[in-house]
């Protein structure tokens, strides 16, 4: 995600326990790709 994000003028603001919480949500299927949409608008900012 750190890549992607970078390659798009951006960088990944969360905490490394939120991304990583975040994350096993998606795998573990809590956390659908609309909620992960906003996650990663709230937690990005301008490189």
């Amino acid at each position: 995600m750190v890549v992607f994000l970078a390659r798009n003028g951006l960088r990944l603001t969360a905490t490394q326990d939120d991304a990583t919480t975040t994350l096993y949500g998606v795998a573990e299927g809590r956390i659908d790709i609309d909620a992960l949409a906003a996650w990663v608008r709230t937690n990005s900012a301008a490189l």
